[in-house]
C-alpha cells in the first residue's frame, strides 16, 4: 500500500482487501497473545507465537532460537516479578503474500516483592517482527526488543 503526506496527514491511496484486513487482524492477534501469555505466565501459549526456527532477541542479549528457548529465558526472567503488564499499540504492518513485518511500541510494568513495599519497573520500546503465514495463521518467525527509556521505582 502506498501512502501519501500532506501536512504530516498520511491517506491510503489505495483500496485495503479484506485479505489485508483479516492478515492485519490475525498478525495483531499474534502480537497481542504474546504479550498476554508473558503477562499470565502461560509459556505453552507463549510457544505458539513463533515458527519452529524463531530468532528471538531482546534488546543486546543473545538471540534465542526457537520457542523453547524463548518461554525458558521469560519463565527465568518472569519469575522475579510478582506481577506484568505488557501494554501494545500503534502498530505497523507491511504485508507481501505470505511474510509480513509489524513493528510496534510496547510499554511493560514489572512488580518486583521489595520487603514490604514494591518496586516498580517500567520500560517503553518497540518490538520489530518478521512473521510468516502458516495456514490460516501468522507466527513471529524474528522478533527484536528495543528498549527506549526505562523507570524504576519505590511504591509508597
Amino acid at each position: 500500500a502506498r501512502y501519501s503526506s500532506q501536512r504530516h496527514i498520511f491517506r491510503r491511496t489505495t483500496m485495503i482487501t479484506d485479505q489485508e484486513i483479516r492478515d492485519r487482524t490475525l498478525i495483531i492477534d499474534v502480537v497481542d497473545r504474546y504479550a498476554r501469555s508473558i503477562d499470565m505466565k502461560d509459556y505453552d501459549r507463549l510457544e505458539t507465537c513463533f515458527t519452529p526456527n524463531c530468532e528471538v532477541i531482546y534488546g543486546g542479549a543473545k538471540a534465542l532460537e526457537n520457542p523453547a528457548a524463548v518461554t525458558e529465558f521469560c519463565s527465568g526472567v518472569l519469575s522475579q516479578y510478582t506481577s506484568t503488564q505488557h501494554l501494545l499499540g500503534n502498530y505497523e504492518i507491511a504485508i507481501a503474500d505470505d511474510t509480513a513485518t509489524a513493528s510496534t511500541y510496547m510499554c511493560a510494568t514489572h512488580i518486583f516483592p521489595r520487603d514490604e513495599k514494591h518496586e516498580v519497573y517500567i520500560v517503553g520500546g518497540t518490538y520489530d517482527d518478521e512473521l510468516v503465514r502458516n495456514g490460516d495463521e501468522w507466527l513471529i518467525s524474528k522478533r527484536s526488543l528495543t528498549v527506549l527509556w526505562s523507570e524504576a521505582r519505590e511504591t509508597v
